[in-house]
């Protein structure tokens, strides 16, 4: 087994996408989010990748990177995964991921993970104990019925979409933000949810070109 860094070419960036849908093909990602989330990266923030290579191919990778949200002071966040086929390099694969985050002394690890992952499994038998549990909340667009919400609303309420703002108006995005951080903040968690300064949630998210579209 062979561990090397990703460099932040467009191959690896395309590698990382492939290896990261092959993995998790029920949360597929894009080479777009990906190259935003190292564009995004705030000052002081650690975020490093390296891909695990078997017999001259990549087979898979691990990172570990400043935890983008509730980050606290002292956790670093872990990430891994491997091809169908080469799950035994999993305890070689630890070993290096725990060589490479050890010169940032980190006090804790957190990852974020499914139930039905066989990570899952992996992490707490390496002592990861459940910290938070949060549920994925999806809608179904193919079967998604419109009728109900078609219906005439009293005066001044109506539905619309984010397409129908000008959200290229800072006075909208405010407007925006103010309603994100209500709503984040009355999500239940194990901490407090911690929300993002206005600047830096305008940068994250209004900036992304996948802002406002399916999926992102």
């Amino acid at each position: 087994m062979n561990i090397r860094p990703f460099d932040f070419s467009d191959g690896d960036y395309a590698l990382y996408v492939r290896l990261n849908n092959a993995v998790y093909p029920d949360r597929p990602r894009t080479l777009e989010a990906f190259r935003h989330f190292d564009a995004t990266k705030g000052p002081g923030e650690v975020s490093q990748t390296f891909f695990v290579e078997h017999g001259g191919e990549a087979v898979g990778w691990f990172a570990f990177m400043t935890p983008r949200f509730n980050p606290v002071p002292g956790q670093l966040e872990v990430e891994w995964g491997l091809l169908r086929g080469h799950e035994g390099l999993a305890e070689a694969l630890w070993g290096a991921l725990e060589r490479e985050v050890a010169p940032h002394r980190p006090e804790v690890l957190v990852s974020r993970v499914r139930e039905d992952w066989p990570q899952a499994a992996f992490y707490a038998a390496h002592g990861f104990e459940v910290y938070d549990r949060m549920w994925a909340s999806t809608l179904d667009l193919e079967r998604f019925d419109l009728a109900p919400f078609r219906r005439p609303l009293p005066e001044p309420l109506r539905i619309g979409t984010l397409a129908d703002l000008d959200c290229q108006s800072e006075a909208v995005q405010r407007r925006y933000y103010a309603l994100i951080a209500a709503l984040l903040r009355d999500v239940p968690s194990a901490q407090p949810v911690e929300v993002w300064p206005f600047e830096v949630w305008q940068e994250r998210v209004m900036s992304d070109s996948r802002f406002g579209r399916s999926g992102s």
